[in-house]
């Protein structure tokens, strides 16, 4: 990719086969091509233009590393017309180029998202398709927010009168845990939440444009995402992201190890770099 425009180049490497999916579906929108699967498994794609006329072509297979895929074959001649109503921009594409926008401004209309699509990627879609993608954005985002009330300690009361029991503990100095509030409502929902939450911040009268940290079961581990973010601002390459989330995930030492080497054989101060955190 070259100034955030997708080009192709024999001997190109694809970490996954998924990836090599994406990148495709990508350009073909970029291109404005039709795009037709000849050969779409888990060891080998094959595209071509969907129109017969047309030349381009490309295919790839897995390495013998059996760890990536490599560009083999590519006719990289494409002669057809530009193709608007590109079937590659489905709703799953949309919402994802999209969803930081309608999570900032959800009463944006669809409209507004069509015209940035046309401007932007150059493809006309249909009205009905931008409706489904702003719905499943608006659903995605209200599940993030269900998301957070699911970190709150809560407590299901099992005697005669039943309800729940909210609870805030704060850490204080020497380590131990200071009860900061508790209440019991008929049960747990947003407003019972909402009316907690609200009395504590008029409680605290913590300090207005200030963060509060809250701690979900006191875990004070390192968070593997946070530390990618700043690995990849010097290390950008796909494959040691590959690597990268292929040692976070590792069940044993022995496969740790193992991915560290790879890196370290890439490049060697980005096994140091990762060495370096203190465990």
């Amino acid at each position: 990719m070259v100034d955030g425009v997708i080009r192709f180049q024999l001997g190109r490497i694809f970490i996954s086969n998924k990836h090599m999916r994406e990148t495709f579906k990508e350009y073909a929108i970029q291109e404005g091509i039709k795009l037709k699967r000849v050969k779409n498994d888990k060891v080998r794609q094959t595209y071509k233009c969907g129109a017969d006329v047309c030349g381009w072509r490309a295919h790839a297979s897995w390495m013998i590393d059996g760890m990536n895929f490599m560009l083999k074959i590519l006719s990289d001649q494409h002669d057809c017309h530009r193709v608007y109503n590109n079937k590659e921009a489905t709703v799953k594409w949309i919402t994802s180029k999209f969803e930081k926008l309608v999570k900032s401004n959800p009463s944006i209309d669809v409209k507004v998202i069509c015209d940035l699509l046309r401007e932007s990627y150059k493809v006309s879609i249909d009205i009905r398709r931008l409706y489904r993608a702003k719905n499943r954005a608006l659903k995605k985002l209200a599940k993030d927010h269900a998301k957070c009330f699911g970190y709150l300690r809560r407590c299901h009361l099992k005697g005669p009168f039943g309800g729940v029991l909210h609870s805030v503990m704060s850490l204080v100095a020497n380590s131990r845990l200071f009860p900061l509030a508790v209440c019991i409502c008929e049960k747990e929902t947003q407003d019972s939440w909402e009316w907690f939450l609200n009395n504590l911040k008029n409680y605290l009268n913590y300090p207005e444009g200030k963060n509060l940290i809250f701690m979900y079961d006191r875990q004070k581990g390192y968070y593997a995402r946070s530390i990618y973010v700043n690995f990849k601002l010097t290390y950008k390459s796909d494959h040691y992201k590959k690597l990268f989330w292929r040692a976070a995930r590792s069940s044993n030492i022995y496969y740790f190890q193992t991915c560290m080497e790879e890196i370290g054989i890439i490049k060697p101060d980005a096994k140091k770099w990762l060495m370096d955190i203190d465990p």
